[in-house]
């Protein structure tokens, strides 16, 4: 009895992807990247928002005492508190800045991935 001869296996070659593929890998990557974009902006934003909110509410505390007769912190307090504030407010800035700088960074890297992805 003689053996069956073996069919020779094929060398798998690897496919190309689909344009539709590509497609798909760009645009999710690109959504995620915008998505988080705007997510940092929003939160800028928002952080800028509160901090216009804290400078009107000191306004209005200062404008009710003054018109209630109280005395207010001496002058060189309240300049103390300013320069505070505006250093803290920069800090913040800053920081949103760097995590909005950083954020842009990571999409970029995360759309180059998707096309080397998209490629193979």
């Amino acid at each position: 009895m003689a053996k069956a001869k073996r069919k020779a296996k094929r060398k798998a070659k690897k496919k190309a992807p689909s344009a539709a593929r590509k497609a798909s890998a760009m645009t999710a990557a690109m959504r995620k990247a915008v998505k988080k974009s705007n997510e940092m902006t929003k939160k800028a934003e928002q952080a800028k928002a509160e901090a216009e909110k804290k400078v009107f509410a000191a306004k209005l505390i200062a404008h009710i005492m003054k018109e209630a007769g109280i005395k207010g912190p001496s002058w060189s307090t309240k300049k103390k508190t300013g320069a505070a504030a505006r250093k803290k407010a920069a800090a913040a800035k800053k920081r949103a800045k760097k995590s909005a700088s950083a954020a842009k960074k990571r999409a970029r890297s995360k759309a180059s991935a998707a096309r080397r992805k998209a490629r193979r």
